[in-house]
């Protein structure tokens, strides 16, 4: 309801964006070169752990009102614009995943995988007087990916990998509340809201795997692009006990893009049969991340 104060972005907005930045925790991006021949598959899980400075998202919003007397007589309406900007640190993302891996041909291979991480971050609006911390437990995290290798000289395989992550979402939000002014007086809201949020997350890497003969060493440059849009409506109503009433709707819009570039380093041991097993570090102008894992190809 507008009652002269700015309205806050509300909770569920900031948490659909913590879900934007879950979606885009990278697990192990591994060798850069296929590993897998025509016809052969693979199982692997792993853990990361990253930690990112997200930048500023942009946000749009507009809002308007109307106030009726006991009479039901229009005493005062209007509308109103903002844009301000949220800020995003400090996301740091667990991330607990498994992957199906296939060959398409000798040198390439395509994989999906699904986990669910858990999310803490710290956000910053324009107006506020200082950071807000978040935290989103066991939220899934999807992904798609491919592995080609482009070049072989001796123990070198160069090769790229590409890998996608995606989140849709929308969620309702209702609610009523009564507030005492005192005096007497009573005022009973009701609020109902729908934020929706469509993302997507591509990494890309390029680089060498060299066999070292019971290990390999592997690593290259990573660019890591990420972007949102999402949605944000709300209606209310509020009436008191003079009779005095009212409706409200607002209506916000965002877009988030980011673009960082790095490099990572990796070693892939045999360990048991053909297990290998996996350790990672790697490293973005935004953030960092560690994580280790095991594949069993068959």
């Amino acid at each position: 309801m507008k009652r002269g104060n700015v309205r806050k972005v509300r909770i569920i907005t900031i948490c659909l964006f913590l879900l934007f930045l879950s979606s885009n925790a990278f697990a192990l991006i591994g060798p850069p070169a296929s590993q897998l021949d025509r016809g052969m598959w693979s199982i692997s899980g792993g853990y990361t752990y990253t930690s990112q400075d997200m930048g500023t998202a942009k946000i749009k919003d507009t809002e308007c009102w109307t106030k009726y007397n006991d009479l039901g007589v229009v005493y005062d309406e209007g509308s109103d614009a903002d844009t301000y900007k949220l800020k995003i640190r400090n996301v740091n993302t667990n991330l607990y995943y498994g992957q199906l891996s296939y060959g398409l041909k000798d040198k390439w291979e395509v994989y999906g995988q699904l986990g669910f991480t858990d999310v803490k971050a710290e956000t910053k609006s324009d107006s506020d007087s200082r950071w807000y911390g978040y935290n989103l437990d066991n939220e899934f995290a999807l992904g798609l990916g491919t592995r080609y290798t482009f070049a072989e000289k001796g123990k070198i395989d160069w090769g790229a990998a590409v890998h996608l992550n995606w989140y849709s979402n929308s969620v309702d939000y209702e609610e009523t509340n009564t507030y005492d002014w005192g005096g007497g007086l009573f005022e009973t809201d009701y609020l109902k809201e729908t934020t929706a949020l469509d993302t997507l997350g591509i990494i890309i890497a390029v680089g060498p795997a060299i066999d070292m003969g019971s290990w390999t060493l592997y690593g290259g440059a990573i660019c890591q692009i990420s972007t949102a849009d999402y949605s944000y409506k709300e209606c209310g109503s509020w009436i008191d006990t003079d009779d005095y009433h009212g409706t409200w709707a607002e209506k916000k819009s965002g877009d988030y893009d980011m673009t960082s570039f790095g490099a990572y380093v990796g070693a892939q041991i045999g360990v048991y049969k053909n297990y290998d097993f996996a350790i990672e570090l790697q490293g973005t102008t935004d953030g960092w991340g560690a994580g280790v894992g095991i594949e069993i190809p068959f």
